[in-house]
């Protein structure tokens, strides 16, 4: 739902959640988020992230000696709100209407922005091709200043061969874009492999992960590496409702 809200044709009625840590807790990452069916062919869901950074030691000083003079916080939260409908058995279109704050220090910026998305089977392969941030609303701070916020586009392909679902996509943000790979592989009903490279030729960062599927619940853990961020561990839990 976050990149494409169309894809939400597939959900079931369910809750989903994630958090991650680095840094010795200075920086955290977290996720929830719900999808309810309303009938066989329309889907509503809601999603809310936020990023914190928090007390990063600032310090001034000369060569190797420093004095610390105070720290440094960043809170990030977004929430999206969105409906994807399925208009044939191939066809499935979806939007979503989102709301931004960034708070740094005492300062704070806002900004809503609506997102539109389609999907297609071809039956040989499926494609994703999704919008964000169309007008490239900015984003609206206190002091009065306004930053822009670029677009989004996004395109996918995927195709399944057997029990191994393969994928492609590309991003575009201004002029530059990102290439990511991905793999699926359902072991059993009940255990999924699944492993991903992103921004393939620049500070790529790649993750293998794994999806216990339960009766009324899945657990997920991922380890990756990021040129930025070093060994990552992700865990994440997936409830049926």
């Amino acid at each position: 739902m976050g990149v494409n809200p169309a894809g939400m044709v597939n959900a079931s009625k369910q809750f989903i959640s994630g958090y991650s840590s680095h840094f010795q807790n200075a920086f955290m990452t977290g996720i929830a988020g719900t999808t309810v069916p309303l009938s066989k062919t329309i889907t509503v869901g809601l999603i809310g992230a936020i990023r914190r950074v928090d007390d990063i030691p600032e310090s001034i000083g000369v060569g190797l000696s420093g004095t610390q003079v105070g720290s440094f916080s960043d809170t990030e939260v977004t929430g999206k709100l969105g409906i994807a409908v399925q208009l044939t058995s191939d066809w499935a279109m979806g939007a979503a209407v989102g709301g931004y704050n960034h708070s740094v220090y005492s300062h704070s910026g806002s900004q809503w922005s609506v997102d539109f998305g389609t999907q297609y089977d071809f039956k040989f392969v499926k494609l994703g091709m999704s919008l964000q941030n169309i007008g490239k609303r900015p984003v609206e701070w206190t002091t009065g200043k306004k930053d822009q916020r670029p677009m989004e586009i996004n395109v996918g392909l995927s195709k399944k061969i057997g029990p191994v679902v393969g994928m492609v996509s590309a991003t575009q943000v201004d002029a530059e874009t990102a290439c990511n790979i991905g793999v699926v592989l359902e072991i059993w009903d009940h255990l999924v492999i699944t492993g991903g490279v992103q921004n393939v030729f620049d500070d790529w960062s790649g993750a293998v992960g794994v999806d216990l599927k339960l009766e009324s619940f899945s657990l997920i853990y991922s380890y990756g590496q990021s040129t930025e961020l070093g060994e990552t561990h992700k865990l994440g839990l997936e409830v049926g409702i």
